[in-house]
């Protein structure tokens, strides 16, 4: 039996906020600033409130005064007078708020109920060929996941801010931290290192550049073993190395088990009990590993807003740059390897999280009679160091087997200090430690 129409329920909707949020414009059409630049009039569930808002944004365009005469006059040169209920409706209108400070919460409401009832209309149509088979199932779900995503993405960025309004977040922050109210940092793990970076920032880009066999995928992971430790969600992408073998990495790291040991399946009874509990701690980690190999830059940016979507993200590791892909023909690799970075770069500040990238670099340095590494060694540097924030180099001096010192080069820090963290390589159990103590550290 098909519903009644009184049964059918009514679309998600805002009146009372619409309303408010146009009476708001009215009194301060200075307000239109502090507004999501993605807001239009489709959003509006009232078509007339869409229409007066499109007036208003007409009225901006041309940079003229937002009042009663002239949003009148827009409106009956675009012939939506009467439809939107005449001068009285647009004069009850300005008496619907006592003044506009709330303009960007009533326009959150806005969207907010605009994007349940998109939602809305595409599950219903996703259901519908669900039902008759008019789509492939598969194709159902890229649907879905692309309309899911579009809405994230929108959520994610609202566009232009003004300086007032990122003003009261930083304050925010600081005052918070004289109340010792701020949230903890980003700790690297390394106390020598938290002090030249005051820990991982939100947006940056960091590379992690070394010769091959320097451990890049050993301390790659020891970021990220460690914020997970701090309940951070992290993403792995292994492009080179299969995620078994990550797992029998990090289960050296945590147990001090012989790697090679784990790798050859030699596990004693004695050490059984200790790789059971590693792993079931590392089981409880919020660590994500894609070992997808040469993955399109593109794609690794929509399984990182899948996740980030479904789960929460605060960290990306990418191993390595050089096996990505930009997904274009024809271009140089130089210019790939470019336009990697630079999606690297851009999907730290999309989602707003750190974004740590393996680098090789180039092995002339094995020819210098110093082979510390320099900027200049980056392979196909150029645009690599253009859009990076950070970049971080091993260097060991002797690659002696098991144990060694090991510098961590902050070769670049465009927001701090260079400088060199030193650590201890641990070879067998595949991990970095400090050298120095972490309250010295902290000096």
């Amino acid at each position: 039996m098909s519903p009644t129409p009184s049964r059918i329920p009514l679309p998600p909707q805002q009146n009372e906020a619409e309303e408010a949020l146009l009476g708001s414009l009215l009194i301060d059409p200075d307000a239109l600033l502090q507004l999501p630049t993605h807001l239009a009039g489709e959003h509006f569930y009232r078509r007339a409130h869409g229409a007066i808002y499109e007036a208003m944004l007409a009225l901006q365009r041309r940079q003229q005064p937002i009042d009663y005469l002239t949003l009148a006059a827009q409106l009956e040169q675009d012939g939506r007078l009467d439809e939107v209920g005449g001068g009285a409706y647009l004069a009850r209108l300005v008496n619907a708020v006592p003044s506009a400070v709330h303009a960007p919460a009533y326009a959150r409401l806005v969207l907010e109920a605009a994007q349940a009832r998109h939602l809305i209309q595409v599950l219903s149509r996703n259901i519908t060929h669900l039902y008759d088979g008019a789509r492939a199932t598969g194709d159902v779900i890229a649907d879905l996941e692309h309309e899911l995503l579009t809405l994230y993405r929108q959520n994610r960025n609202a566009g232009p801010r003004h300086i007032a309004e990122i003003g009261r977040e930083v304050m925010t922050g600081l005052e918070a931290a004289v109340n010792g109210e701020a949230p903890a940092p980003f700790t690297t793990g390394y106390g020598e290192l938290d002090r030249l970076l005051g820990g991982f920032q939100p947006g940056d880009l960091i590379l992690l550049g070394a010769r091959p066999a320097m451990g890049k995928t050993a301390l790659l992971l020891n970021f990220a073993a460690h914020a997970a430790r701090q309940g951070r969600s992290t993403l792995f992408f292994s492009l080179e190395m299969s995620a078994d073998a990550l797992h029998r990495r990090l289960l050296a790291a945590h147990t001090g088990a012989s790697l090679l040991d784990l790798n050859r399946r030699r596990v004693g009874e004695g050490a059984w009990p200790a790789l059971q509990r590693a792993a079931a701690g590392i089981s409880q980690a919020p660590i994500w590993v894609d070992d997808s190999p040469a993955l399109a830059i593109a794609e690794v940016r929509r399984r990182a807003l899948h996740l980030a979507m479904a789960h929460g993200l605060d960290f990306i590791l990418l191993d390595y740059v050089q096996l990505a892909t930009a997904g274009q023909n024809g271009q140089k690799r130089y210019q790939e390897v470019g336009e990697v970075a630079k999606a690297l770069k851009a999907l730290a500040k999309e989602l707003k999280v750190p974004v740590l990238a393996a680098s090789q670099i180039a092995r002339e340095v094995e020819r210098r009679p110093d082979r510390r590494p320099t900027l200049s060694d980056l392979r196909e540097s150029g645009d690599l160091e253009q859009h990076a924030d950070i970049v971080l180099f091993i260097h060991r001096e002797k690659m002696t087997p098991g144990w060694g010192q090991a510098d961590l080069i902050v070769a670049k820090h465009r927001n701090g200090p260079l400088g060199t963290a030193h650590l201890l390589w641990q070879a067998d159990w595949v991990r970095f430690v400090s050298v120095v103590p972490e309250a010295a550290a902290a000096a």
